[in-house]
């Protein structure tokens, strides 16, 4: 994928070994070591630790837990520390994931807030206004009225409400459909940004 890096919220090696195969050798940073220094080209940041299969758990590295989730998003610790300038000056395609934890929608709140300061800044001193960078989310297009027992209408208005949910965070939502459960359509939109080509009868018999 033509990303830069990696933020993960899922503690297993999927990302890591992924960049295995595919050849590359990628650095790895777990929390509560995260540094924006540590950025670097394919680089993978897990963000609530790394648990090596078949090993034990580093102390301290997990957040799984309500009090290990506070302590990790407490203010001016290393989490929120990291993932605010990365949010607000950084371009970030989120895939499965909603952001509803009240820490995401402060942590958004702040990246905002900053943001208009620098912007009103900017103006008063009469220079270039800086672009806010533009955020995305993949969202899986909610199912038939046959499916949860609502009608088109009712679907489209609970899509709009997630539109306006994102947008008030920067985040623009990219729709796909998702008649099944394998999420095949993800998989081609993320193929599409990659620009991938089709996969041949071969590979999508594979894939399925």
């Amino acid at each position: 994928m033509p990303f830069k890096y990696y933020l993960t919220t899922n503690f297993d090696r999927l990302l890591y070994t992924s960049a295995l195969r595919s050849g590359k050798n990628p650095r790895i940073r777990v929390h509560p070591d995260l540094d924006r220094a540590h950025t670097v080209e394919g680089s993978i940041h897990y963000l609530h630790g790394f648990i090596v299969e078949n090993k034990k758990p580093v102390e301290n590295q997990i957040v799984l837990s309500r009090n290990e989730f506070m302590k990790a998003y407490e203010n001016n610790g290393n989490l929120k520390t990291f993932l605010i300038p990365t949010f607000k000056n950084e371009s970030i395609l989120f895939i499965g994931c909603e952001l509803r934890e009240p820490q995401m929608k402060e942590i958004f709140g702040i990246c905002k807030l900053q943001q208009d300061m620098q912007q009103q800044l900017m103006s008063l001193m009469e220079a270039k206004l800086i672009e806010n960078p533009t955020n995305y989310i993949l969202r899986s297009k909610l199912p038939n009225s046959t499916g949860i027992g609502l009608s088109e209408e009712q679907i489209k208005q609970k899509m709009q409400t997630e539109d306006e949910y994102y947008e008030s965070f920067g985040i623009k939502t990219i729709w796909y459909e998702n008649p099944g459960e394998n999420h095949i359509e993800l998989w081609k939109t993320l193929d599409r940004i990659a620009g991938i080509q089709e996969p041949s009868p071969y590979q999508q018999l594979r894939r399925d």
